[in-house]
């Protein structure tokens, strides 16, 4: 029992770590209204994070970008059908064959962003969803990456 106690306090530490820092990211990236949404077009993580983490820090972030990488397919299953497709391990999307910087799905008809982002640090094109009147997806936009940071810039305002 006491084994265990000291394993699940450092694993429940390192957790509630790493949902703060996923907090203050969260709260700084949506704070940030005179910043340009073009410029985040590609994920941009820090390249350093990992160097100053313990293995068991590493191991313990791969678990949960495991889980969040399986959450983000299951998710994105749904626009197959129209040419997206998501490796999980490679943590990339594809369209059509073509590696995809960008993807969002906005379901806000009010000229608002509300609905799905996915962002890579890898891909030359973005991919929007088209969608009808009634909400319903008609298809994939794909655009160049000049084209989508115009598109992006001119798009949705924040909520």
């Amino acid at each position: 029992m006491m084994k265990q106690k000291k394993i699940i306090v450092p694993i429940l530490t390192l957790a509630v770590m790493l949902l703060m820092v996923g907090g203050v990211y969260a709260v700084f990236s949506s704070t940030q209204p005179e910043k340009s949404k073009a410029e985040n077009v590609r994920d941009t993580t820090d390249q350093d994070y990992e160097k100053g983490l313990t293995e068991e820090q590493k191991a313990f972030n791969e678990l949960i970008n495991k889980q969040i990488y399986e959450e983000t397919a299951n998710n994105l299953e749904q626009y197959e059908q129209y040419g997206l497709t998501y490796n999980s391990d490679e943590n990339q999307l594809f369209f059509n064959g073509k590696s995809v910087c960008y993807f969002a799905d906005n379901r806000a008809t009010d000229g608002t962003f509300e609905g799905t982002e996915v962002h890579s640090a890898n891909g030359d094109i973005g991919i929007i969803t088209e969608r009808d009147r009634n909400g319903n997806i008609t298809g994939l936009k794909q655009m160049e990456i000049p084209e989508l940071t115009d598109f992006l810039e001119k798009s949705w305002k924040e909520k």
